[in-house]
């Protein structure tokens, strides 16, 4: 057992119960670790830029880094609960989903923990069950999630997972370029998913919003302010509450924005 299998069954344990015991290549974890390690060590020389990812996390953990470990308890949690609700069926189905997450050398990796966000507050409502991933439309592309909706039959609904990482830089409290922006990124995912195909095709679109903590409580209290005709379009998040004088006592939540943030925007 290399460094890296050991890092990630001592601070993610459900990947192995979701997963399997071979849910990864640990050789290869191990390279992409050491790679990450040397880039930390060589302090940034030769224009080399380290990219937050999942072994940057496990790194700054080791070196007492709070809010990592924060993050990837939180992973662990997201984990254990597909774990609940999947059959032995549906946790294979989403391996490849895991294995992408330890294969992102940048922090893309959030990209397929936003598709493991949705797809459990999905299974977790009640009213869908997952039939599969990663399905092929006619224009060739490839759909997130195929889900059993049980509140329309059994009914098959395509469902696209957008990740939207803000710039927190550009975020301002002005209604109006929140809602440019939020328009805009959804409606050129949606025209690019569904590029050649006939008007009839209908694919659902749920997005995930990551970026700062102020950036996101901003577009929380939008969406909020906006819930009334934004209430079906509102992006995902998670957030973790900590106690200020106990650091060691915190909890994670996960859905609509303004609900996992409700407490930061009364």
């Amino acid at each position: 057992m290399n460094d890296t299998e050991m890092n990630v069954r001592f601070y993610l344990p459900h990947l192995i119960k979701l997963g399997g015991e071979d849910v990864l290549d640990w050789d290869a974890c191990q390279k992409t670790f050491l790679d990450v390690r040397a880039l930390h060590e060589a302090g940034g020389k030769e224009g080399k830029q380290v990219e937050a990812n999942i072994y940057e996390l496990i790194l700054a953990i080791k070196i007492g880094h709070p809010q990592a470990y924060r993050f990837v308890n939180f992973c662990d949690q997201l984990l254990g609960s597909l774990n609940l609700i999947l059959d032995e069926k549906g946790k294979k189905k989403i391996r490849p989903i895991l294995t992408n997450i330890f294969t992102a050398h940048d922090h893309k990796f959030l990209n397929f923990l936003g598709e493991l966000i949705v797809l459990s507050k999905l299974l977790h409502s009640k009213i869908f069950l997952l039939n599969n991933v990663e399905v092929v439309i006619p224009n060739n592309k490839r759909i997130d999630f195929e889900l059993v909706n049980l509140n329309q039959g059994g009914r098959l609904d395509l469902l696209e997972v957008h990740n939207v990482h803000l710039d927190d830089d550009k975020v301002q409290e002005d209604d109006k370029k929140l809602l440019q922006f939020f328009s805009k990124r959804r409606r050129d995912k949606i025209e690019e998913t569904k590029a050649g195909l006939t008007a009839d095709m209908e694919i659902n679109f749920m997005q995930v919003y990551w970026g700062g903590f102020e950036s996101l409580c901003i577009y929380a209290f939008f969406f909020k302010r906006h819930y009334a005709y934004l209430k079906d379009l509102e992006p995902l998040a998670f957030a973790t509450t900590y106690n200020n004088q106990d650091p060691s006592q915190f909890t994670h939540s996960y859905g609509r924005l303004h609900e996992v943030l409700a407490a930061h925007i009364e």
